[in-house]
């Protein structure tokens, strides 16, 4: 019965496992270097994510496969939540997970951020809806993370300040409370904190790493 009622989420998991088992190389493309050898000029989680994988089992498959089953979450995630909150029946489910899904095949084992992007966009657009229809504060530390996510996972994700500001503004004249005000406020600012903060500290250690390997070439 369990099965039964989750058929969609166990076909979109096994699609995902097919698509690991024809192929978990990863597909490098001139970008790639940037994210393998780290750049200044780039957010830092993706080669974070890199290194670590990287360190732990000593090879790029290991993060096609991440990223693959974090894709698999996130389209998973967004279609229940569609589905809980508007009451979609079994076909409908399945064609909102169709849709989502058969894009990745094209991206899923790319050594790029967007996968991630993909994955992590979905979450985010999921705790959001689901903000907007229960405003609450489980929602709103969930929404916030996967802000700061997106916004250390590429650049063009800078867009999404004055998104969540309008978004904040909306909820708040809905929700006309200081307790409203107040969460909102720490949001935004935890948001524009820990996003800046991070992206400071890895410029310094990544100019500090390349001031030092220069240092070593010279020598």
């Amino acid at each position: 019965m369990r099965i039964k009622n989750n058929i969609v989420e166990v076909f979109i998991l096994v699609s995902g496992l097919l698509l690991l088992l024809n192929s978990s190389d990863p597909v490098l493309y001139n970008d790639s270097s940037r994210y393998l050898e780290g750049s200044l000029k780039d957010p830092p989680l993706y080669s974070f994510i890199i290194s670590i994988m990287q360190l732990i089992f000593r090879n790029l498959n290991s993060v096609i496969i991440m990223q693959t089953l974090v894709m698999v979450i996130g389209i998973i995630f967004f279609t229940n939540t569609l589905s809980t909150l508007f009451n979609l029946n079994i076909l409908k489910k399945f064609i909102v997970a169709i849709f989502l899904f058969l894009p990745t095949i094209k991206f899923y084992d790319h050594l790029l951020t967007e996968p991630f992007s993909n994955a992590f966009s979905l979450l985010l657009v999921s705790f959001v809806v689901r903000l907007i229809c229960n405003f609450n504060f489980q929602n709103l530390i969930w929404s916030s993370i996967f802000v700061v996510i997106l916004l250390l996972m590429r650049n063009q994700f800078i867009l999404l300040y004055p998104v969540i500001l309008i978004l904040y503004l909306c909820l708040f004249t809905v929700n006309l409370k200081k307790k409203t005000f107040v969460m909102l406020t720490i949001s935004f600012l935890s948001i524009l904190f820990i996003h800046n903060s991070l992206s400071t500290l890895n410029k310094y250690i990544k100019q500090d790493s390349f001031d030092n390997k220069t240092l070593l070439t010279s020598d």
